[in-house]
C-alpha cells in the first residue's frame, strides 16, 4: 500500500484527534509534502463541519404512525 493510501485511511481519525501519535506524526510529515492528501483533509473537515451545524429537523407527531 502507498502512503497516500495509508494515511487516507488515517485523515478520518487525525480530524477527530483519535490517531495515536506515530499515526498523527505520519499524517503531519505526508501533509507537509502531499497537496492531494491536503485537500482529502480539507474536504473531510468541511463535511464534518456542515454535519455540525447542519439543523435537526423535528418530525410530526404522527409520522410514525
Amino acid at each position: 500500500m502507498n502512503e497516500c493510501a495509508k494515511v487516507k485511511r488515517l485523515l478520518s481519525r487525525y480530524l477527530d484527534a483519535q490517531a495515536n501519535v506515530p499515526e498523527s506524526e505520519l499524517v503531519k510529515r505526508h501533509l507537509a509534502a502531499c497537496s492531494f492528501c491536503r485537500q482529502e483533509l480539507t474536504v473531510l473537515a468541511q463535511i464534518k463541519e456542515g454535519l455540525i451545524h447542519k439543523a435537526r429537523k423535528t418530525l410530526p407527531p404522527d409520522y410514525l404512525v
